[in-house]
């Protein structure tokens, strides 16, 4: 016995599938470079510094491949567009 999918629930996945496509296309414009950290900064301390101006997805810092500390740098993505300009300053 198959069971359809209602219309409700194949507008909420249609609306998420179009949401993170869009997502996926702004990824670069809502991400910001951070250079010259200190070393007793991580990963939690970066997201808690930026989500004062906007809500934070992501924070990759870039760590070395032996040691697993990080280089003094990191990306920050934004979860929105408008969080940018305010990240900035």
């Amino acid at each position: 016995r198959s069971r359809s999918a209602s219309p409700e629930d194949e507008a909420t996945r249609e609306a998420r599938r179009q949401q993170e496509e869009i997502d996926d296309l702004t990824k670069d414009q809502r991400t910001v470079f951070v250079s010259q950290l200190v070393m007793k900064a991580d990963e939690r301390k970066c997201r808690k510094y930026f989500e004062k101006v906007g809500k934070v997805k992501q924070v990759i810092m870039i760590r070395d491949k032996y040691t697993n500390r990080h280089k003094g740098f990191a990306y920050v993505e934004m979860k929105d567009l408008e969080s940018i300009p305010g990240s900035l300053e």
